[in-house]
């Protein structure tokens, strides 16, 4: 009878931990800082899908490297306001956004490479006002967005969207980004559901990148 007892008590606390360091948000998480990051990191540190927004704002942060056991979002993701952050390594293993995604005004990011793993953003990708944002390096896995939003940054082509065959009915938007000459990189996009709009971009003349697109879907 003892032995029982001490085999149910045994069980009972090993489940008690496991969920203890399953643990994940229930609110909405806000990132403001370097330390938030951190404590994030250890309070949640076993959470591979998060349930609520996760939005990443900070004027200190600049290494989201303790992020990686982060694998899906299930509603938003939004980094934006990092102005020292140079690097989304840490975010390399997140596979899907369930709902928005933004990456807007962080001064000091030149490329995306970090969501090397992104396949899947379910809803709005929005790409813009990144200054130093030159190269779409980063997103070679992802094969689908609802929409795909690029306004005000310094790409000078779609080099890193070779994987992208699908967009949603937010359709593509390409605005404002003056140092594009090329629409390079979109040769996979086969369909587009919405509204297709290109415009503003001061060197860019041709858009012949998108010749495989079925002119059907939009």
């Amino acid at each position: 009878m003892k032995t029982r007892l001490h085999l149910l008590t045994l069980l009972f606390s090993f489940f008690l931990i496991a969920a203890v360091s399953a643990q994940c948000p229930t609110e909405n998480v806000t990132l403001s800082s370097q330390a938030d990051v951190a404590s994030f990191v250890a309070n949640y540190p076993t959470c591979t899908t998060i349930p609520t927004p996760l939005n990443i704002s900070g004027s200190d942060i600049s290494d989201l490297s303790g992020l990686q056991f982060i694998t899906k979002i299930e509603t938003d993701l939004n980094i934006s306001q990092n102005p020292i952050l140079t690097s989304l390594q840490g975010l390399h293993n997140i596979t899907l956004v369930g709902d928005d995604m933004s990456i807007t005004n962080n001064g000091s990011l030149s490329d995306l490479t970090g969501l090397d793993g992104l396949q899947t953003i379910s809803e709005d990708f929005a790409i813009s006002n990144n200054h130093q944002l030159t190269s779409l390096s980063g997103l070679e896995k992802l094969e689908s967005a609802g929409k795909l939003y690029f306004y005000n940054n310094k790409i000078t082509s779609m080099t890193g969207l070779e994987n992208l065959s699908q967009i949603g009915t937010g359709g593509l938007v390409i605005s404002i980004n003056d140092n594009l000459t090329s629409l390079s990189g979109l040769e996979g996009l086969q369909s587009i559901s919405g509204n297709l709009s290109i415009g503003g971009n001061a060197q860019l003349s041709s858009i012949q990148a998108l010749q495989n697109l079925d002119p059907a879907t939009i």
